[in-house]
């Protein structure tokens, strides 16, 4: 059971043009921190297809980049993209000693064209996006012919709660629903599938049932610590039926 990106002291307006709280956003923030053994998790499943030259959507405040950038050699390079100016100021500061990360103060629609990228990621960031397919559009613009997006976003409607209304989703995906969007702005789909088993009745009974807020009391560094790693285990042997999330890998032919 994880939440999403991020937040400073005050307010910020997202991509969709909401408005959030700062104190869940700065809650949101501080469990994903602490969720290493989850944040891990989420980047090994791209791994195999980030390539040299990676494109991150929606970097936040920075969480997942360490991770991109440490799971590739010393030629990985990250454009970590950010069009809140509060998120992109802060990932500017936490990287302005490190060559290997580039911040771009914009939504990834407003990229130049260019066939550059190895890897386009949205980690917990398309859902948030009204128009995900022009979203998802943007970055096969940007991709090399054979570059591959990695989709990591929250699964089923059924669990849409308070909670998620609050940070901002649009929707949760089934994986038909993700596929498709992804073959209409282009993409070959390679693989779409279900993770996180335990998370989705933690979601439930957390988040959609008793109405609570997830990062509350540590429950996400709990879920972190106790759960995560012998999920991960079984699913990386066992594909779940269904999860808290949808992921794709899709390829830009």
């Amino acid at each position: 059971m994880t939440a999403e990106e991020p937040g400073e002291p005050g307010t910020f307006e997202d991509p969709t043009g909401s408005e959030f709280s700062s104190s869940t956003l700065r809650a949101t923030l501080d469990s994903i921190d602490a969720a290493s053994s989850y944040a891990d998790w989420v980047v090994s499943h791209a791994d195999p297809v980030l390539g040299d030259l990676v494109l991150e959507i929606g970097a936040g405040v920075g969480t997942l980049t360490p991770r991109l950038l440490s799971s590739g050699g010393p030629q990985r390079r990250v454009h970590a993209c950010e069009p809140d100016p509060v998120l992109a100021a802060v990932l500017s500061e936490r990287f302005e000693d490190d060559p290997r990360v580039v911040v771009e103060q914009r939504p990834v629609q407003d990229l130049p064209d260019s066939t550059a990228f190895d890897s386009a990621v949205f980690v917990n960031v398309l859902e948030h996006i009204p128009d995900d397919v022009d979203a998802l559009e943007a970055a096969y613009r940007v991709l090399r012919p054979g570059g591959h997006v990695y989709v990591y976003s929250p699964a089923f409607e059924l669990l849409m709660s308070p909670f998620d209304r609050e940070i901002g989703h649009c929707r949760r995906y089934r994986l038909p629903e993700l596929g498709a969007k992804a073959r209409r702005a282009g993409f070959e789909v390679e693989t779409l599938r279900y993770a996180n088993l335990p998370g989705w009745f933690a979601w439930l009974l957390v988040a959609r049932v008793l109405g609570k807020n997830p990062t509350d009391g540590g429950l996400a560094g709990v879920y972190d610590r106790r759960f995560v790693p012998a999920t991960r285990w079984v699913e990386a042997r066992v594909k779940p039926p269904f999860g808290q999330s949808a992921l794709l890998v899709a390829r830009k032919p």
